[in-house]
């Protein structure tokens, strides 16, 4: 499968894992288009709170990750 870089978009579920909230006002968040299997919390990177695009096979799907992986790219709103 293809995979491009992943984009963060400001969004974690810190306050109570599995519950998804914006950290610019903790706002649930709606989008619902997780890849299969995710979110999934994986522990080997000590859990995964945020929220980030992913691409997979040119598919834009959500996917929860580490907050510090370097190749990550941010998503702001102007």
């Amino acid at each position: 499968s293809v995979m491009l870089s992943d984009i963060m978009l400001g969004a974690n579920d810190s306050l109570h894992e599995g519950n998804f909230t914006w950290m610019s006002d903790n706002r649930p968040v709606s989008i619902d288009d997780w890849k299969t299997g995710e979110p999934n919390d994986y522990s080997t990177f000590n859990g995964e709170d945020n929220v980030a695009w992913r691409v997979y096979e040119m598919k834009i799907q959500l996917n929860d990750m580490n907050g510090t992986r370097s190749q990550s790219r941010a998503l702001c709103q102007k």
